[in-house]
């Protein structure tokens, strides 16, 4: 009956895992590494599945399953990130501070149902960015985010009537910070 919403525990379910960080520094360079690997697996509960979910098409009568098994929604299984930035290059009274970012995000679903729609693709997005750094009191920073301007979802959701939505991802975006330390 979908006008009862009733809330449950899944027992049985499992999320394991490990996580690490790095960070450190060699002559004019920074850099910093941080990984995470998750394995999320749901124990046993029984779903209705509504009228018209599966993958599109439109059943009239709802079904039942079990999600034992299924990874856990919102979970992906890897995300790792690298940086690297110099800080060896005088210019005047400051320095030029170039930088790098790599970040990735494995796929993960959105939802018990792990349908096509329910998936949000795996990405990986570099930034970048260049700083003059002077004196103690102030910084310029031209910066780029997603720097290649990959097109990706940010996020994907599917519907109770079997069509899925999803957010896009921004595109390259180039900016300026300025910075000044009273």
């Amino acid at each position: 009956n979908p006008t009862l919403q009733i809330t449950n525990n899944v027992d049985g379910s499992t999320i394991q895992g490990i996580e690490a960080q790095l960070a450190g520094q060699a002559g004019g360079f920074n850099w910093d590494v941080s990984f995470a690997y998750s394995d999320g697996k749901y124990g046993s509960l029984l779903l209705t599945l509504p009228v018209g979910v599966i993958n599109g098409v439109l059943p009239t009568t709802a079904s039942v399953f079990n999600l034992k098994g299924q990874p856990i929604d919102y979970l992906p299984d890897l995300t790792w990130n690298a940086g690297l930035s110099y800080h060896g290059w005088r210019v005047g009274d400051g320095s030029l501070v170039p930088s790098v970012r790599v970040t990735h995000q494995d796929e993960y679903y959105t939802a018990f149902y792990q349908y096509d729609y329910n998936l949000t693709p795996a990405k990986t997005l570099v930034d970048a960015s260049l700083a003059y750094e002077a004196d103690d009191k102030w910084r310029a920073e031209l910066y780029a985010r997603n720097l290649a301007d990959k097109e990706y979802i940010s996020r994907a959701q599917g519907g109770t009537d079997a069509r899925g939505s999803y957010l896009l991802g921004n595109p390259r975006q180039i900016g300026l910070k300025l910075n000044y330390r009273f």
